[in-house]
C-alpha cells in the first residue's frame, strides 16, 4: 500500500528566511550561511509500504453465577511492518515514522448493579520518531558515519510504551454518579534516543494522576 513518507532535509536558506525568523524573535540580520544557519523542511518520500494484522477480542462473561457475571474483557492486538524508500541522502529502507511493530490493548472489565470498573493496559513498542541517519553527501557519494545506523547518529526513537489507567464508577443516587479515575500508577518513562538506548535525548516521567469528581445526569 503506497503511503507518503514525512523525510527531513537540510538546504541553504531561502529568501523566506528572514520572516521566519522575525517571526519567532530571531534578529534577521545574524542569519546567514556563513554563521552557519541552515533552513530545515519536511519532504515526502517516493514510495512507502505498510502490512500487518490485528486481532481483537470482546466477551462480557455473562455466563458466570452471581456476581462474576458483571465481569468483562476487551483486547486487541496489532503488527505491522513498513518501509519507505526514497528518504533523502540514505540508501536505505527504514521503517515508516510511528510505525510500532506491535502494539495492543488489554481491557479487564466490570458492570454490575450500581459499580462500573476499567482497566487499561496500552503498549506499543519503541519506533522511529523522526529520521536522523544518513549515509549520503549532498553530491550522492558514500559518507561515512560514525557506529553506523545503530550508533549516537542513527534515527530518533520513542520509547517502548506500557501505560496502566483504571476508572471505576459508582451509581449513589439516581443520577448521580461518583468517578474515580488513576491515570499512569506505573509511571510509565515517556522520552526520546537515537537508535540505541544507550544514547538518550530526553525522558519524561509524569507520575501518577488520581481524580475524583461527580457527574450528574438529567432523566429524559
Amino acid at each position: 500500500m503506497p503511503v507518503v513518507s514525512d523525510a527531513r532535509k537540510t538546504e541553504p536558506l531561502s529568501t523566506s528566511t528572514p520572516t521566519l525568523a522575525v517571526q519567532y524573535g530571531i534578529d534577521p540580520t545574524s542569519i546567514s550561511v556563513a554563521n552557519g544557519w541552515t533552513l530545515s523542511r519536511p519532504l515526502s518520500g517516493k514510495s512507502a509500504t505498510v502490512y500487518g494484522l490485528e486481532i481483537s477480542y470482546l466477551q462480557h462473561l455473562t455466563f458466570l453465577p452471581g456476581a462474576l457475571s458483571g465481569i468483562g474483557l476487551s483486547a486487541n492486538y496489532r503488527y505491522t511492518h513498513s518501509s519507505t524508500t526514497g528518504v533523502p541522502l540514505r540508501t536505505d529502507t527504514p521503517a515508516q515514522q510511528r510505525q510500532a511493530p506491535n502494539s495492543g490493548n488489554f481491557s479487564p472489565t466490570y458492570d454490575r448493579w450500581r459499580v462500573s470498573v476499567r482497566l487499561g493496559v496500552s503498549h506499543n513498542d519503541a519506533n522511529i520518531f523522526s529520521y536522523n541517519h544518513q549515509n549520503l553527501n549532498p553530491d550522492g557519494s558514500s559518507k561515512t558515519v560514525p557506529l553506523g545506523i545503530k550508533g549516537p547518529n542513527g534515527d530518533t526513537y520513542l520509547y517502548g510504551h506500557t501505560q496502566v489507567d483504571a476508572q471505576a464508577s459508582s451509581r449513589m443516587y439516581r443520577g448521580l454518579h461518583l468517578i474515580v479515575p488513576g491515570l499512569n500508577p506505573t509511571n510509565e518513562v515517556f522520552g526520546f534516543y537515537n537508535r540505541s538506548t544507550q544514547y538518550p535525548i530526553q525522558r519524561e516521567y509524569y507520575k501518577t494522576g488520581y481524580m475524583f469528581g461527580l457527574r450528574y445526569t438529567l432523566s429524559n
